[in-house]
């Protein structure tokens, strides 16, 4: 465009909002905000600044009276939800209720960017799985960690305790001697005997003389057995608090399920809801909109 084209095309841009603005038309200032982030490739919270000059003072106008009307909306559409004058969306009214994030004026949704914000929205979709079941499977999930060190322990000493089992089995066996033959005669025989017999002395003195070996098996049981007491008892311990923590929040779970399912049909439908709520309030202001004309 010529020079003289940018400036009307300027000038009608800023007649525009600025009529906006003194008519409260909320649907016609975002659509202003909308299309100049378009326009002009800019993040939709950067034209705020562009359009009022960068003032910080007339940018916080601008979006507390945007927010106002927005947070008014919103109650009516995920009722369950209470906002803040700083735009903090906080899950329900009860007692350790969740922080669910953080509205987002100029783009008209909630975002969350914390990880406790961030994790609201999977539990959920946990619980919506299997609502009877949820609180026995965070329990075992929990145990199942906490009692990790005890059980491992546990499974050595059994280990151990086999591995004695075993060598405390007797010796197959040996095959007998083969007999001499009867055809022997008696001499050879008797030789023979002289000899098994001083062979088996031999051996047995050899075995008498051998040191003996300490065996190391019932006191590393023992010491084993000592640590496994002392990993049970802190595993309950810990368990015991830990078990109450997870009933706390899988009731906190349970209100909130129970408040989407009172408005939606589905858990799928309020996700869908989220999904579309700038189209939404985008609706919303336009049948506002419609209905003061036709008064």
């Amino acid at each position: 465009m010529k020079i003289d084209e940018c400036l009307n095309y300027q000038t009608r841009f800023f007649n525009n909002f600025n009529q906006a603005w003194q008519n409260h038309s909320d649907l016609m200032l975002y659509k202003q905000i909308d299309n100049t982030a378009e326009n002009l490739r800019l993040d939709i919270s950067e034209v705020p600044g562009y359009i009022l000059a960068y003032d910080q003072q007339a940018q916080q106008e601008l979006h507390d009276y945007l927010q106002d009307g927005l947070i008014k909306w919103l109650k009516h559409y995920l009722p369950f939800f209470e906002i803040n004058h700083n735009g903090v969306v906080m899950f329900g009214n009860w007692y350790h209720r969740r922080r669910f994030g953080v509205l987002d004026t100029w783009r008209r949704k909630i975002v969350q960017t914390t990880a406790e914000e961030q994790s609201v929205i999977p539990e959920l979709e946990k619980y919506a799985e299997d609502p009877k079941n949820y609180l026995d499977l965070q329990l075992k999930h929990a145990h199942n960690i906490i009692y990790d060190d005890a059980n491992s322990i546990k499974r050595r000493i059994n280990e151990l305790e086999q591995q004695n089992t075993t060598n405390d089995e007797p010796a197959p066996s040996q095959t007998p001697k083969e007999e001499h033959p009867a055809s022997s005669n008696r001499l050879s025989n008797l030789f023979a005997k002289l000899i098994d017999d001083n062979e088996e002395d031999e051996h047995k003195k050899a075995a008498d003389n051998e040191p003996s070996v300490p065996t190391t098996a019932s006191g590393d049981i023992q010491a084993l057995q000592d640590q496994y007491s002392a990993a049970l008892a802190d595993a309950d311990e810990r368990f015991v608090a830990k078990k109450r923590s997870i009933q706390v929040e899988a009731a906190v779970v349970n209100y909130e399920y129970r408040a989407i399912m009172s408005e939606f049909s589905s858990f799928n439908q309020f996700l869908n809801a989220l999904l579309k709520m700038p189209q939404a309030y985008t609706e919303y202001l336009e049948s506002q909109e419609g209905a003061q004309h036709n008064d």
